[in-house]
């Protein structure tokens, strides 16, 4: 057996370990949970679609087509060097390509699905000339333009172009009526599994897998796509043009994964729903793990989206409808994801079409007087909001300086999110000094302890630390969802097993001063921003810390243990990021539904760290700017904002703009540690 054959049955071994011990723990998990039903239920998760069949089996292929494609998306990517974490951006632009031409243009079903390719590679190639001519990790520009795209979607299929939707189901409508020619054929496989959205897109599918194997390992181009991965340098000198070719790279991820949305939708599987369209596809964030348990190879993924469809079933599926309609009460005309407004400002309630010509004078004179209530409002929620963005990003600050990148800071929010709120809802009767201490020290404690998930895979196992950043996001939040409906199960709450909410009160963390109303987090942030500026800058023990960051062979040949001071460094963050995680979730609301995560406030807070110069003052004064755009979002209608005619859409994507903009401008005179993300090892010199 040669040493390359030996090596390829390694990989395979791992990666069937690897899935043995999830569907283990994943046991252990059921069986803690409920262990009356725990054998029946991952019964079913074995069998999969055969639990159902024809039906199941042939829902399954339906939903392998799509998760094939986000599957090779991330793992072209990875091939050439590149973390595509943008699949979810580029699979709703995808979305929108394949609706318009089907919905609008009436278009054939080819031709529709060309489109959704053609829309996802646009929005995949924009991360890439970032990060070619900006030098902006394009893992932060895909997370921004994930967010950006969703948006962007909503305000055009919601209020640009309002025929795509019924207003009545207030989703988009069923290509069987609107469009047939638009559907991809089945062939005859709906009549024989029984379905209504089996098609020959997962022949389509397997098909792409094959010619991108083909691309990559038997042509040229494919050469020199990997040479640029392997060392950018090398290629360069050799006379490859690394710049083009990770646009190209990035390109053809985003194209791959706008195929995968139009196989989905234009199978008839779903109709988007712009309306409470307020998270990302989960079928976008589904292929990271399929491409990394097939190793980033094209047939490897074919055969893992499979086994994955066996086992999660319809998880597969986009969770785009988090919130549900009877989520939406009356606020539902004024709310923005992260922030809920429940107090609208006194006289700008939304009113009725028919009340409006009646009460347009009124109203002008009420915002009049409600000026300063308007004011006081944008600078309550822009303090709320900078207070989170800087407290995490200071704890991405403490990680990077010890030279780990942590981009796991979005999980380390929801679980510090998650502990403080279940101290909150367990001991509702403590005084309030006491409850405010102890939900805040478990969000602390929690989050220390969950970021030395990322302390082990990054520095005693030098493990890519993106990547394994982006498994523990992933991770918190199905620890969240399956901790809060086992909670909601085994309790009298009230919720229901199927609910990801806790309700609580949060009156013990909010004071009024005058005409503000702020919350203790307020407080806190404003003391940890000072202790972590003298920790840093005026102690010997930053100043280790910095060294392990910026040259830990010189660290560690002057005494100086790197491990333990990176090790500092990410449980710092942990702390730091928790709390911020508690702080994102508390202040605003007394419920909180737990499959939403942070919405990307963990992602910002990297932008805001990188803004800031991985310096506290600098920080704090970037987390206030891009705290004020996200504030305009929540109360653009109850200001002279409302009169330039701008959704909620428009004002959600600012923060985002505004960050790309700025690490456009910034990134290349960025002063990052210069060892951040690289591994130490002693040997090396």
């Amino acid at each position: 057996m040669n040493e390359k054959t030996k090596n390829a049955l390694l990989s395979i071994v791992a990666s069937l370990v690897c899935i043995v011990i999830g569907l283990l723990v994943g046991f252990i998990i059921l069986y803690c949970i409920n262990a009356e039903n725990a054998v029946d239920g991952f019964t079913r998760i074995i069998k999969g679609g055969f639990y159902l069949k024809p039906k199941g089996i042939g829902s399954e292929i339906a939903q392998s087509a799509p998760l094939i494609m986000t599957g090779l998306s991330v793992a072209f990517a990875f091939k050439t060097g590149l973390f595509n974490i943008g699949a979810a951006g580029q699979y709703t632009v995808g979305v929108f390509g394949a609706l318009y031409f089907a919905i609008i243009l009436h278009m054939p079903w080819y031709v529709c699905l060309l489109a959704a390719m053609v829309c996802g590679a646009i929005w995949g190639a924009v991360p890439g000339i970032f990060k070619a001519y900006f030098n902006v990790n394009e893992v932060i520009t895909s997370i921004m333009f994930n967010w950006i795209g969703l948006y962007l979607v909503n305000e055009l299929m919601y209020n640009t172009i309002p025929d795509m939707y019924d207003q009545k189901t207030t989703r988009t409508y069923k290509l069987s009526s609107a469009s047939p020619k638009s559907l991809i054929p089945d062939c005859g496989m709906n009549s024989i599994f029984r379905t209504s959205s089996t098609t020959i897109a997962i022949f389509i599918a397997i098909a792409i897998a094959v010619i991108i194997y083909i691309v990559l390992n038997k042509t040229t181009f494919g050469y020199e796509l990997k040479a640029c991965g392997f060392n950018k340098d090398a290629a360069k000198y050799a006379g490859i043009n690394e710049k083009r070719n990770v646009v190209l790279s990035m390109t053809i991820a985003g194209a791959l994964a706008g195929i995968g949305a139009g196989l989905y939708f234009l199978s008839g599987a779903s109709e988007w729903n712009p309306q409470v369209s307020t998270a990302l596809p989960a079928i976008g964030f589904n292929g990271i793990p399929v491409a990394l348990l097939a190793l980033s190879n094209p047939i490897g993924v074919i055969f893992d989206c499979s086994l994955r469809c066996s086992y999660f079933g319809r998880r597969c599926l986009p969770a785009y409808e988090i919130l549900s309609a009877g989520d939406r009460g009356p606020d539902r005309c004024r709310y923005h994801l992260p922030l809920r407004i429940r107090y609208p400002v006194q006289g700008h309630r939304c009113k009725p079409v028919q009340e409006q010509k009646r009460a347009e004078s009124k109203c002008q004179c009420r915002q009049r007087k409600g000026g300063e209530e308007i004011m006081f409002l944008l600078i309550k929620f822009t303090l709320l909001y900078a207070v989170v963005l800087m407290l995490v990003a200071m704890g991405g600050m403490f990680s990077e300086r010890s030279g780990v990148i942590n981009i796991a800071l979005e999980g380390i929010m929801a679980i510090g999110g998650l502990a403080g709120v279940f101290v909150l809802v367990l001991f509702p009767d403590l005084p309030a000094p006491a409850l405010v201490a102890l939900s805040i020290l478990a969000s602390a404690v929690s989050g220390m302890i969950y970021s030395l998930l990322l302390g082990f895979s990054a520095i005693t196992l030098k493990a890519d630390q993106t990547i394994g950043g982006t498994a523990l996001n992933m991770l918190a939040t199905a620890i969240a969802i399956v901790l809060v409906k086992a909670f909601n199960n085994g309790s009298d709450a009230g919720n229901g097993a199927a609910s990801a909410k806790l309700n609580y009160t949060n009156a013990a963390f909010i004071y009024k001063i005058g005409p503000f109303t702020v919350n203790i987090f307020l407080f806190i942030g404003i003391i940890l921003l000072i202790c972590s500026y003298v920790f840093l800058f005026k102690t010997k023990w930053g100043l280790r810390l910095r060294a392990c960051g910026e040259h830990p062979q010189a660290a560690d040949s002057v005494g100086i243990n790197v491990y333990q001071w990176r090790y500092t460094g990410v449980i710092i963050s942990g702390a730091l990021g928790g709390i911020g995680g508690f702080a994102y979730i508390v202040p605003s609301v007394t419920t909180w539904n737990f499959e939403v995560g942070v919405a990307g406030a963990g992602f910002l807070a990297l932008a805001v760290m990188i803004f800031g110069q991985w310096k506290p003052f600098h920080i704090a004064g970037a987390a206030v700017f891009f705290a004020v755009f996200r504030s305009l979002a929540n109360i653009a209608d109850s200001t002279v904002l409302s009169h330039l005619g701008l959704s909620k859409n428009i004002y959600n994507m600012m923060p985002f703009i505004a960050s790309m903009i700025i690490l456009a401008f910034t990134s290349k005179n960025s002063q990052a540690p210069k060892a951040e993300g690289i591994p130490y090892d002693k040997g090396a010199r």
